[in-house]
């Protein structure tokens, strides 16, 4: 699809709104949304997704740990994703694990690791940041980092506005404090026995609601 016809499907769903995202925003520990900006009189769309400092924070943990896990505990070499769906009452697939033994001891290790690893505290990021990604096939990628404890839709606003103002350098300015966090910060911990990571609150922050009605 042309980028002319992505921008004209975005105008559509933004009826007249900032901002177009299929999340209900509540709170929430991170947001996938999209907005349109111009460059030398043309439009285009950014591809945005914003996370909470706390949430970004312990998504690098947890895929450095999953990293780690999988170089313990690799596939076997014949190992082919596509291979273990299976039907369920003829109407949809389902993926079934091949080696249970072996994602128990990964997710095992996996969990153990992204405890230790919080609670090192060893890893330090700016409180808040702004990426750009031009490697997305519509649109550009702008990844944004805040320090909220959870993003509502006027945090949102707040940051386009600015965002379209004094663009991706609109921090350069500030310098931002590099701070670390602890299971009980970000609120997990590891239960007895279990294989994952658990959240104290249930972790609403991190739930995704979607917008089927549109």
């Amino acid at each position: 699809m042309k980028r002319s016809k992505q921008v004209k499907k975005i105008k559509k769903l933004l009826k007249g709104d900032l901002f177009y995202t299929s999340q209900i925003i509540d709170n929430s520990s991170f947001v996938d949304f999209c907005f349109l900006d111009k460059f030398e009189g043309k439009e285009f769309i950014w591809n945005a997704c914003a996370t909470t400092t706390k949430g970004d924070y312990y998504d690098i943990i947890n895929s450095d740990a999953l990293t780690e896990a999988y170089e313990k505990y690799p596939n076997p070499v014949d190992y082919t994703f596509d291979q273990h769906f299976q039907e369920v009452e003829g109407e949809f697939t389902r993926w079934v694990e091949p080696n249970p033994e072996l994602a128990d001891k990964r997710y095992r290790y996996m969990s153990e690791r992204i405890i230790e690893e919080l609670n090192k505290r060893e890893l330090k990021i700016k409180s808040y940041n702004i990426e750009v990604d031009e490697s997305y096939k519509y649109g550009i990628g702008l990844h944004i980092r805040l320090p909220l404890e959870g993003i509502n839709t006027k945090d949102i606003t707040d940051f386009i506005r600015r965002f379209l103002k004094y663009g991706k350098d609109m921090y350069k300015h500030m310098s931002p404090t590099k701070i670390s966090f602890d299971a009980d910060d970000i609120g997990v911990y590891l239960p007895e026995g279990s294989e994952f990571v658990r959240w104290k609150d249930f972790n609403p922050k991190s739930s995704v609601e979607i917008k089927f009605y549109e």
